[in-house]
């Protein structure tokens, strides 16, 4: 058992939330559409790549659509799958490429997880279970690959293409943030939360029309919090009062100086709170929207062991991941978000 699986981290019961997810946003949802939602978040494409698979993707890509608003570019299913919507695809990429995300993403699958998955979806009640007993007799799973069903297809019109969440490159995720806060034309202040190593910083800082903060910017370890909240608070109060354009001055915590410095931005209307905690219960009634970055528990070890050196991994591991994992569990971030990256 490695260190991430000590942080009592229960990946299959991350399930539930990305069921609830879809439900919100989905409401005519049925069934056999939450069946099939676990049943990719397990088995994926659940066929092999054949020749014909590139053409019929091809096909689906000519057929007329409406552009629907909840259209996103791609929606994650769990931290590990995501479907790829094809009509936002193709208006900016080759989708040639976004076949080969799919043939490499039909390599390996998660069937190990799917009964848990079963499981969690009957004892949420949200579906029939009688037909989920159907479908899964004495733990063995009809191999007949689920269609959507015919209300949910009117609905929604779904077109996607099923993909590991590790091969969602950073021009994706940054591509369906911006699109996100281009969208946002009023003053917004925003809560941007993620586990270490899901990307929030790089990804950010490359976001043009926002105005970032660091919540790392008021780490202090002399405080008896994580934060200092006073002082995020006022900060807070300060980008409420203030318009377009307008400065603002704050004080930062420096931890390698181990004292307090000024620091200045200018306010563009999207403002960004980014960093872990920055959704905490004692400031989360100042913000308007919450954005939430996703990553596995095995993309994000890759990713630190990558960009860490053996005594802060270990510092990761066993203090700091802990107390994020800890933090996660206190709130549904993955149905409550606004949009997840």
């Amino acid at each position: 058992m490695n260190n991430c699986d000590n942080n009592n981290y229960n990946l299959n019961n991350e399930i539930k939330l990305y069921i609830r997810r879809h439900i919100n946003k989905y409401p005519k949802m049925e069934t056999i559409d939450v069946y099939k939602l676990i049943y990719q978040a397990a088995y994926l494409t659940g066929h092999l790549i054949n020749n014909q698979a590139y053409d019929y993707l091809l096909k689906e890509c000519l057929k007329k659509h409406v552009d629907l608003v909840h259209n996103e570019l791609y929606e994650y299913i769990t931290s590990d799958v995501a479907r790829v919507n094809l009509h936002e695809y193709i208006k900016e990429y080759d989708i040639k490429d976004l076949f080969e995300l799919f043939k490499k993403s039909s390599e390996n699958n998660y069937s190990d997880r799917f009964l848990d998955y079963v499981k969690i979806a009957k004892d949420m009640l949200v579906c029939d279970n009688r037909i989920i007993d159907y479908l899964v007799t004495d733990g063995e799973v009809n191999k007949t690959i689920p269609s959507h069903s015919l209300i949910y297809k009117s609905n929604y019109l779904p077109s996607y293409r099923l993909v590991k969440a590790e091969l969602l490159n950073i021009n994706l995720r940054l591509n369906k943030l911006q699109k996100y806060i281009d969208s946002i034309k009023d003053k917004k202040i925003i809560a941007l939360e993620g586990r270490c190593g899901s990307g929030k910083t790089s990804i950010t800082k490359m976001l043009k029309g926002v105005t970032i903060i660091h919540i790392d910017d008021f780490f202090d370890e002399t405080q008896k919090d994580r934060l200092n909240y006073d002082l995020v608070i006022e900060l807070l109060n300060k980008v409420k009062n203030k318009q377009y354009h307008d400065k603002v001055t704050y004080k930062a915590f420096n931890c390698r100086e181990w004292k307090y410095e000024q620091k200045e931005v200018i306010l563009e209307n999207v403002i960004i709170f980014e960093g872990v905690y920055s959704y905490s219960e004692e400031i989360r009634d100042y913000f308007d929207n919450l954005i939430y970055f996703v990553v596995s528990k095995e993309e994000q070890l890759k990713r630190l062991s990558k960009r860490e050196s053996e005594k802060y991994l270990e510092k990761y591991l066993n203090i700091w991941i802990p107390r994020e994992e800890e933090y996660y569990r206190s709130f549904d971030f993955i149905s409550k978000a606004d949009i997840l990256i």
